[in-house]
């Protein structure tokens, strides 16, 4: 990193378990300036303790002392509020994933990012993974030839998510803090929103399943119908026992598979001809794709060019998901 950007001034919103993950990325990555905030004390106390930074007494002070980066790592119905106000001091940002739980303030803040300037970004990692990145390059490059379908899915068990940490509390099983699996599980509408552009048309099927003790819903199927006439499928849950993130893509000239849990991409071209395989190189540390992610963002503030994903494109995916969970709603139950 530069030494300018290692004198970047940066505010951390939230210290869970993403706050702390961002901290110590951008420690890792030469910047000492750090300030974070959460009204959860224990929260504050631990990350003073483990990761040695500085600690606010609130939100609103700590950005009266004009940070060159804000970093929103804290519950989804708070992302918004948070992101407005540090847009307004003209400050860059780095919003976590979703940008928000709603489509309320969207437009305000896409407003001041270009009236200030500002290098903005959503945190969605997967873009950082390298079967993410091969992929968008096979489609780019047009190898399947035109594309047909695809379908996506995820399904992890929630009081998994996090250990340590009791799933209850968490703010993905409550509706006011934006919970429930379509805005917890963005990265597949993301993904497919970053490979086949707009959709104009989203229907969905999503409820409460299980015994889980949250307010939200934990299954959901979505379809979608993008602009270029691609239609689509994703499956997401809350409630696989086993790990589960697979894509597969139909084309006119070959069908693309890829699942989390193997470390390669096929591509079946004709008959019982051998796949065509693209290695993906295993990341034994999950954590290179956030530190990635970070790097690419300093990078981009220290240009001031535009991110691999910046606010407009992740207001475009949000409004995918909420209407989605619209259409859901519209279907008795």
């Amino acid at each position: 990193m530069s030494q300018a950007i290692e004198q970047t001034r940066v505010l951390v919103s939230g210290c869970g378990s993403i706050g702390k993950r961002h901290i110590a990325n951008l420690q890792a990555l030469g910047l000492s300036a750090i300030t974070a905030v959460d009204p959860d004390k224990s929260a504050c106390m631990e990350a003073e303790r483990k990761l040695g930074v500085r600690i606010a007494v609130s939100f609103e002070e700590a950005l009266r002392e004009r940070p060159d980066i804000v970093v929103v790592a804290s519950p989804n119905h708070v992302h918004m509020e948070q992101a407005l106000q540090a847009a307004k001091v003209g400050a860059d940002l780095f919003i976590e994933k979703p940008l928000s739980h709603e489509m309320t303030g969207v437009n305000e803040l896409l407003t001041y990012v270009e009236q200030n300037r500002l290098v903005g970004m959503v945190g969605c990692n997967m873009r950082f993974h390298p079967a993410i990145s091969k992929i968008k390059e096979v489609l780019s490059e047009q190898k399947l030839g035109k594309v047909y379908s695809v379908q996506a899915e995820f399904g992890f068990y929630l009081p998994w998510w996090r250990p340590g940490k009791d799933y209850r509390e968490n703010y993905g099983a409550r509706k006011r803090t934006g919970g429930g699996v379509i805005l917890d599980a963005i990265h597949e509408i993301d993904a497919l929103w970053w490979f086949f552009g707009p959709v104009r048309q989203a229907m969905t099927l999503s409820q409460k399943q299980s015994d889980l003790e949250i307010e939200t819903e934990d299954v959901a199927e979505i379809s979608l119908r993008f602009a270029n006439g691609v239609l689509g499928h994703i499956h997401l849950d809350y409630l696989n026992r086993h790990y589960a993130r697979n894509l597969k893509i139909i084309g006119k000239q070959g069908t693309l598979e890829w699942d989390w849990n193997q470390e390669f991409i096929r591509i079946f071209r004709e008959g019982d001809s051998p796949a065509e395989e693209y290695a993906v190189p295993a990341r034994e540390n999950p954590n290179e794709m956030y530190r990635d992610e970070m790097r690419h963002f300093l990078s981009c503030v220290a240009e001031r060019k535009t991110t691999i994903c910046p606010i407009e494109d992740a207001a475009e995916v949000l409004s995918v998901a909420m209407s989605a969970k619209r259409s859901s709603e519209m279907v008795p139950q």
